[in-house]
């Protein structure tokens, strides 16, 4: 075992002519695990192992969270110090931010909660082994993948993590809308235009709540205009069009000049051309009333 990188400078032999002791210090749960004794002679074959061996469990003081009711004064709690190994009735300190500043002393504590608290317990006498705190989520990390640019048609997904101990729970949610997810992630297999927006992440635990947002823009796919532009024609003297550009962001310019937003009405008794740029799309539509060809196009 002291070649055991897990044991460095922890484990120590003792041994007399009739018994052989192992001491492993500074235990962690990683040293729960059935021991065994082996000795080897100077004899062929002449190695033994006692069976079945010795089991050691180690288990950690836990902090659980009975109840919590929320309220305008904080976070009234009950907490309770436990161990599967304890048997007896020890005496507890409780400590807040890692400072014995509490005065009970048995396993359970009804405590009024503030944001940013952190609770533990220890056995009295041994303070130096507390266990681990109890705390509210801290502020949540969110991040959208893949990064860059957002297009239509794209599989998005957005994650949210968070500190928290219990663990927390997420919701996901847009702004002014219903919740969408539960999880830590909100996936978007085929992100449309109309997603474009504001989204909330929540993290929840029974301790408190913390949020974060994110804001994601979905941009028309270039090289699919034709499903981007929506237009009617209707004829009854003169031959009518309307052309619609979905995202609220396009607009219809005429020699450079905006025209419109959204929405741009012609007729066929009017030629417009529009200058053709890196930026710019044009598709064509010709009238069956007259032999005239109508370019128009909507700017990115």
């Amino acid at each position: 075992m002291k070649s055991d990188s897990d044991y460095t400078g922890r484990v120590e032999y003792r041994s007399n002519q009739k018994d052989c002791t192992l001491r492993i210090t500074e235990l962690r749960e990683s040293d729960s695990a059935v021991y065994k004794f082996r000795f080897i002679t100077n004899q062929q074959g002449g190695s033994y192992t006692g069976s079945p061996g010795v089991t050691l469990i180690v288990t950690d003081l836990q902090v659980q969270v009975i109840t919590s009711q929320h309220g305008q004064d904080g976070t009234l709690v009950q907490l309770k110090c436990h161990s599967s190994c304890l048997h007896d009735r020890p005496s507890y300190v409780w400590m807040k931010n890692g400072q014995v500043t509490l005065r009970e002393t048995s396993s359970t504590l009804r405590y009024s909660f503030f944001p940013e608290d952190n609770i533990s317990c220890a056995l009295k006498g041994h303070e130096e082994f507390p266990s681990p705190s109890v705390y509210d989520p801290k502020p949540p990390s969110v991040s959208v993948s893949p990064s860059g640019e957002i297009t239509e048609g794209s599989s998005v997904t957005l994650t949210c993590s968070s500190e928290a101990n219990p663990a927390a729970t997420y919701v996901w949610y847009k702004r002014n809308s219903q919740p969408l997810s539960k999880n830590s992630q909100l996936i978007f297999s085929s992100i449309q235009s109309s997603d474009s927006g504001e989204y909330y992440c929540s993290a929840v635990n029974k301790l408190g709540s913390k949020r974060k947002s994110i804001t994601i823009d979905v941009k028309c796919k270039s090289n699919n205009f034709d499903k981007n532009v929506l237009y009617v024609c209707m004829c009854i003297y003169v031959c009518v069009c309307v052309c619609m550009c979905p995202e609220f962001n396009r607009s219809w310019r005429r020699r450079g000049i905006r025209m419109s937003d959204g929405a741009f009405y012609f007729s066929a008794n009017s030629s417009y051309e529009f200058p053709s740029s890196s930026t710019v799309q044009h598709w064509s539509l010709n009238l069956p009333l007259e032999s005239r060809e109508l370019r128009h196009t909507c700017a990115l």
